[in-house]
């Protein structure tokens, strides 16, 4: 009886020794792979940043207009007549309704934004252009005349720098561009694009956002709807590599997606002159 006390006993202490066996072992690879994978982990890249794979100017601007903040996207003439009709419109390039002619509200974060148009092949005889940005009660804040481009292209319109001249947070601007069709002392005939601008405060995860993606900031402005910035900050990038192959793909993203497809493959070309 003794002996087979002592029998169980022994089989009881054995199996109770290779459990215990087992979970030491568990606990020392736990342990040890820990660092690995913490080490993995930080090795991931950031939640916001963004890959050069990444496709997010794909989708489509979303349009968070408010309605009276509308314009013309799509050049419109003063009159009926007088104007010669273009075979590709002048246009703004800012967000537009379904119909592509008018244009919605978009944002920037900059104090002086640039305003891009698409100016198209003109007689020799139009070559003035007026630019005017005013507040929403209309008053004037800049009005400059121009010399156009002598080829048709894309360009933009840059505010000067100084104080009097400087978007202010949460306030929204309305913008016009004329291209008169005569000597613009003599002919008040001209055809015009308009849209509305707001100038949007960088919030903390938006300025995380861009920090993370410094080669593409682009993209985060496109998704965040600043639409100015992002094409301003392209086509920066596009005129120090203008060969670059994934530059070119992702300028004719951003355009499509602002349903401006027809507007790809033109130049961005640079104004002559301009004057206040």
């Amino acid at each position: 009886m003794f002996e087979q006390l002592k029998a169980m006993t022994s089989k009881h202490l054995a199996q109770r020794h290779s459990k215990l066996t087992c979970l030491i072992t568990f606990l020392w690879v736990s342990i040890l792979s820990y660092p690995l994978s913490a080490e993995a982990h930080l090795r991931q890249p950031l939640g916001n940043q963004i890959t050069h794979s990444s496709n997010l100017i794909a989708q489509k601007v979303p349009s968070n207009l408010d309605a009276p903040n509308t314009g013309r996207r799509r050049g419109g003439t003063s009159r009926d007549n007088g104007c010669p009709k273009q075979q590709t419109d002048l246009t703004a390039l800012v967000p537009g309704d379904k119909s592509g002619n008018k244009s919605l509200l978009s944002s920037t974060v900059a104090e002086f934004p640039s305003f891009w148009v698409y100016v198209p092949d003109l007689p020799k005889d139009i070559d003035s252009g007026e630019f005017v940005l005013q507040d929403k009660e209309g008053e004037d804040i800049y009005r400059t005349m121009m010399k156009l481009p002598q080829k048709s292209g894309v360009m933009d319109i840059n505010l000067p720098k100084e104080s009097k001249y400087a978007l202010k947070e949460g306030e929204k601007y309305q913008w016009y561009f004329k291209v008169f069709c005569g000597n613009a002392d003599t002919s008040p005939e001209y055809f015009y694009v308009s849209a509305w601008v707001q100038r949007v405060a960088v919030t903390p995860a938006l300025k995380q956002e861009l920090e993370a993606n410094k080669s593409q900031q682009y993209k985060v402005y496109a998704k965040n709807n600043i639409v100015y910035d992002a094409i301003s900050n392209l086509a920066a990038f596009r005129a120090v590599s203008p060969n670059s192959t994934r530059l070119t793909e992702d300028w004719k993203q951003l355009l499509t997606s602002l349903d401006l497809q027809e507007l790809v493959e033109k130049p961005i070309v640079k104004v002559a002159n301009a004057k206040k």
